[in-house]
């Protein structure tokens, strides 16, 4: 049996046998079903903020000084796999979990991706394959955002910090690594210092 008074609340009521009386189990007004539906908008927004990268659309790219003031430029073929979390209001549940293959490394000479690939003295792409970048902490900065994290190349982690922002769903940002901290310690006439750039779409 339902009924409705002239505030427009509704009264929904199961009889039962007990003492041959009616009761009264529960009862709902229209402001409750606006309150659940907002809810639920709420919790869609928030799983949204979890983010797949789309792999074939992104880029991770590197230039470095080489020799004769020259500038070598690079990029990982393979792009960028992984996952983020991120939430411009509520920064605290920022998660990026990132990666790039070593072996699809590129830089339009094939001698020197194979040497590059294969040497001790570098990325030694069958032991250590993958290029990583981590961080929980991320903060509001001009412009943008900062990362700070954990990037891991070869068997050296160090933490980073990288200014990123985010449009149209394309996280894209740059940052510099000095490449001897990591592994990378030949001296083949290249600069020390390497700049990344990356462009990551997600969905």
């Amino acid at each position: 049996m339902q009924l409705t008074d002239s505030k427009g609340f509704h009264l929904v009521q199961a009889f039962f046998k007990d003492n041959n009386q009616p009761i009264t189990l529960f009862m709902l007004n229209k402001k409750v079903f606006f309150s659940a539906a907002m809810l639920l908008t709420m919790i869609s927004v928030f799983a949204a903020s979890t983010f797949r990268i789309n792999t074939a659309q992104s880029v991770a790219s590197f230039t470095i000084g080489g020799p004769f003031y020259t500038t070598v430029e690079g990029k990982f073929e393979s792009g960028v796999t992984g996952t983020i979390t991120f939430d411009a209001n509520d920064l605290s549940t920022a998660n990026i979990s990132a990666s790039v293959d070593v072996a699809t490394i590129s830089t339009g000479i094939n001698m020197r991706d194979k040497h590059l690939r294969n040497k001790t003295e570098f990325f030694e792409a069958d032991l250590y394959p993958t290029i990583s970048f981590s961080a929980t902490n991320v903060s509001q900065a001009k412009g943008g955002y900062v990362a700070t994290g954990d990037f891991t190349m070869k068997d050296v982690t160090k933490q980073v910090s990288v200014p990123f922002t985010f449009e149209n769903n394309v996280f894209k940002g740059d940052f510099k690594i000095d490449r001897t901290q990591f592994g990378q310690g030949a001296s083949t006439g290249v600069g020390d210092e390497v700049s990344i750039h990356f462009e990551i779409p997600v969905q």
